[in-house]
Order: C-alpha cells, then structure tokens, then sequence
C-alpha cells in the first residue's frame, strides 16, 4: 500500500523515475507475495505502465499493458474496472507512440467494457470518449472529435457536476474543435465555461486560467473585438506578474501587442514586444513590423 502511494505521487508529480523503481519494487513484492498468475500481479502491472507513461517510456509501458492484458483474458479474471482502465492506459501508451488505429480500437474496447459491465454513465466511458476525442484531433478529424468530446462532456457533467477542472479541460477541448472550423462564436462559449470552474477552483493566478484567458483573447481578436481581448489579457498579465509566471509572460505580451494595434495604439504594442523580443524570434519580427507601419503612418 505504502509502496503504491509512493509510486504513483511520485509519477504523477515531478519524479517520474522514482515512480518507476517505487512500482517496480511493489510488482516484484507481488509476484512473491502472490504468484502468478493473480489480479494483484495484473495490477502491479498495470500501475507500473502508468509510471512508465508519466516518464515517457511509452514502448515499455503498452508492453507491460499487453502482458497484463493477456493475463487478465487467459485465465478468466473479473475485474471490469482494472480492464476498462488498462485498456485507457494502452490507448495512451499507443497514442504517444503515434500508433493511431490501435490506439483507437483500445479507447473503443474500453467503451465495450464499461456499457457491458460497469454502466453507460460510468466515468471510464467519459475517459474513453475524452480520450478518442484527442485521437481524433490528432488525426484530423475534427467533427469526429467533436462528437466524443461532447459525449464525454455530457457525461462528466452528469457524474461530477459542471464544477470540475475534468469538465473544464473538456471544454477546453471542444474549444479546439471549433477553432479549427473557425465557429468562433462556439469557440467563445466553451472557453468562457472554461474560465468560468478554472477561476473558481484555482484562481486567477494559475497558470490554467492565464492560458484560458489567452485563448479567450485570440477568439475574441478572430470575432474582431480587440476591446474585449485587451481586457482578458490585462488580467492575465497581471496574473502572471502577481505569480511569477514568466513562461505565460511571452505569449500575454504578443497577444497585447496585437490587441494594441488593432486598437491603433501603437506605442503601447511597441512597449509590449520591446520587453520580450530578445528572447524570441517571433516577437522580434512583430516588433519590426510594428515599427515599419509606424514609419509608413508618420511619413503620411
């Protein structure tokens, strides 16, 4: 028990290694303990490939996963729930690998597992759905990814509720999707949800909000309404400068240069890339370009 804890806080943070060797050593203490074959070994196994896909040793983990996998269907186990979530767990290990088809029949499976065994409304289905709606964009397929993350949406919000950063990041997600259609208008309302759980569950100065609040900015820049992006990115950059949160600073300050110069407030846009463009190339091509149309407008 200690050593599972220890494995997957360690993973899930900032030492996936350690996560690693923590669950490495608890399959070991299974396979003694409990021999095989045992749903315990599966499952050591199966926390294991989940170390392994925080590490990004993804190779390694769908090979512990398929072993698992195999183990759980020869000798007839009954745990729905541990093979809905392996299953999850080998569409990601094979979706990282960018092994797109077998990742898609793993997120399908699942789906298959949870209607027949757990229940429709059962969170792996909305995992499963989120999950093949990120295939899904990663592929291309944006309508598809649409209708899994709507699928996933509904069900979240049915189980959890609409204040939950799950729910949130679906959002997020169905943001996308419509920003590659260019339906800014839905673009707008997903986002403006999104904001909406991340400012009230983690404040203002997260750095999820200071990103949602960029987006917002870029949508509302696309519906040619640079008044309302300028808002969104002032609070942002005051966020980010209230926290310390230099790697958000890059992308305020170019999405204010350009709210600045749709408002025609030039010297407020050159102020914004001035601070920011020796450290990227982007922002001092903006910066050029800015002082070129400044130029242009004064020999007028």
């Amino acid at each position: 028990s200690d050593l599972l804890e220890l494995g997957l806080v360690s993973a899930g943070g900032r030492r996936p290694r350690e996560g690693v060797d923590h669950l490495a050593r608890l399959l070991k203490l299974c396979v003694s303990t409990f021999g095989e074959p045992s749903q315990e070994v599966v499952a050591a196994r199966h926390h294991l490939a989940l170390a392994h896909i925080c590490a990004g040793e993804h190779s390694t983990a769908a090979e512990l996963l398929q072993a698992a996998i195999g183990c759980y269907y020869l000798h007839g186990m009954q745990q729905a729930c541990l093979l809905a979530s392996m299953h999850v767990a080998l569409g990601v290990a094979l979706h990282r690998q960018e092994r797109f088809e077998g990742a898609a029949e793993c997120y399908e499976h699942t789906l298959d597992i949870v209607h027949e065994h757990l229940g429709r409304d059962d969170p792996a289905a909305s995992s499963a759905h989120a999950n093949l709606g990120i295939l899904s964009l990663a592929m291309g397929k944006s309508e598809q990814a649409k209708r899994s993350f709507s699928r996933a949406l509904k069900l979240a919000q049915c189980i959890m509720g609409w204040r939950q950063l799950s729910v949130a990041a679906l959002h997020r997600c169905l943001s996308e999707c419509h920003a590659r259609e260019a339906s800014w208008a839905e673009a707008l309302r997903c986002d403006t949800r999104a904001l909406q759980i991340y400012e009230r569950l983690c404040g203002p100065q997260d750095e999820r909000t200071i990103s949602v609040r960029v987006e917002l900015a870029r949508v509302h820049m696309r519906l040619k309404d640079p008044t309302r992006a300028l808002g969104q990115l002032l609070k942002a950059r005051a966020a980010c400068t209230a926290h310390g949160r230099h790697d958000s600073t890059l992308p305020v300050a170019k999405m204010l240069a350009c709210a600045y110069s749709a408002l025609g407030r030039h010297a407020e846009a050159t102020s914004q890339l001035s601070t920011v463009c020796a450290d990227d190339a982007e922002a001092s091509q903006m910066l050029e370009a800015l002082e070129v149309l400044e130029e242009s407008a004064n020999s007028w």
